[in-house]
């Protein structure tokens, strides 16, 4: 190995003392040998650190956070030295030949960002959970798309890329940034939206690591309530990202079916982007996030005058919009009769009558 690597492995760990040997070990089985190994553990509780600490390889760097801080990569990443940057998992493992065979890639197509590559399913006891035939049934598996239909991709169906699968340019953090604190469900698909605003990715169609499931909906991507509440808010800075298209044909090559929400005689990046995100996506963050925008173009008086002018848009049908979407889920959670017996609505029941008599003339 060279005093620089030209490949860095962040492996983050926390409380898999059951999986994190094979994890390490698959790394370092790697074909590709010109890598170093950078081991955060977040103060794990069970005995992952003594685990970590056992391995006496000139390879490895371990550092154990002092507490749970919760995915230790941006203050790892000065640390970081090779041109190529690969993320894992303590719970996950990668085949011997993952390595050789995207660094290779990235080497021949200078043009592309990151690559990533199809997953084989693995339970807690590392044997596949799914028939080799039907691998490519997980939500992991993928085609290659340009980047702008990877945009589209994300913004209707969101995150569909593997994070440990991913071997990303040093170049392309220094340009779109590190993770973005705060993201805990979703960081890494706010990622990928900010790395194919510039970039092209690739998939590699044959999977080059096994992908853990585990028992008890314990994996962060799990389906939980928890988890779920936190997917519905984070949608929302990752949605932001999409304001970042302002130029009309470049917006157009990721949504096509943008040009409904276009003018001949005027262009609007943020009205349009609004109408996407209350039409065009089933998430509830999304659409408030597009309300919110149309709300505050709305109260600006040189856009309201634009938005009347060449798209009807005024807050008679505002309303309209506003109700026809239910982003806080009033009717699921039978909030109508909930606020029906909260005080402030009891104490307005009289000025409700009174209204409501005067409607009918009486």
């Amino acid at each position: 190995m060279s005093n620089t690597p030209k490949v860095s492995v962040f492996l983050s760990s926390y409380n898999h003392e059951n999986f994190i040997k094979e994890s390490i070990d698959s790394v370092l089985a790697q074909t590709f040998k010109d890598f170093e190994l950078y081991i955060k553990d977040d103060a794990s509780t069970d005995s992952s650190w003594e685990i970590i600490q056992s391995y006496n390889d000139p390879r490895i760097k371990a550092v154990r956070n002092p507490s749970n801080q919760y995915w230790g990569f941006n203050q790892a990443y000065p640390d970081l030295k090779g041109a190529y940057i690969a993320v894992q998992h303590s719970d996950d493992v990668w085949k011997p030949d993952k390595l050789e065979k995207q660094v290779a890639y990235l080497d021949a197509h200078p043009e592309i960002g990151a690559v990533f590559s199809t997953v084989d399913v693995i339970g807690e006891d590392s044997a596949p959970l799914l028939a080799e035939s039907n691998q490519t049934m997980h939500p992991f598996s993928q085609p290659n798309r340009t980047r702008h239909e990877w945009l589209h991709h994300f913004f209707h169906a969101g995150n569909a890329l593997c994070h440990p699968s991913m071997l990303m340019r040093r170049t392309c953090h220094e340009e779109v940034g590190l993770y973005r604190s705060g993201l805990i469900q979703l960081f890494d698909l706010d990622m990928w939206v900010r790395l194919c605003m510039r970039y092209d990715i690739h998939i590699h169609q044959e999977p080059l690591m096994k992908f853990r499931i585990r028992a008890g909906q314990l994996n962060t991507s799990s389906p939980r309530v928890d988890s779920v509440i936190r997917h519905n808010f984070e949608m929302i800075p990752i949605f932001k990202n999409y304001f970042q298209l302002t130029d009309l044909q470049e917006l157009l090559k990721v949504f096509p079916e943008a040009k409904a929400y276009t003018h001949p005689e005027y262009f609007n990046p943020r009205y349009t982007m609004a109408m996407l995100l209350v039409n065009d996506t089933e998430f509830p963050g999304g659409q408030l996030l597009g309300l919110e925008t149309l709300f505050e173009m709305l109260n600006d008086p040189q856009e309201s005058e634009k938005l009347k002018k060449y798209f009807q848009l005024d807050t008679l049908k505002f309303k309209g919009i506003c109700t026809a979407r239910d982003v806080f889920a009033v009717e699921a959670r039978n909030m109508v009769s909930y606020y029906s017996q909260s005080k402030s609505w009891r104490y307005t029941k009289p000025l409700r009558m009174i209204g409501d008599s005067f409607r009918k003339g009486k």
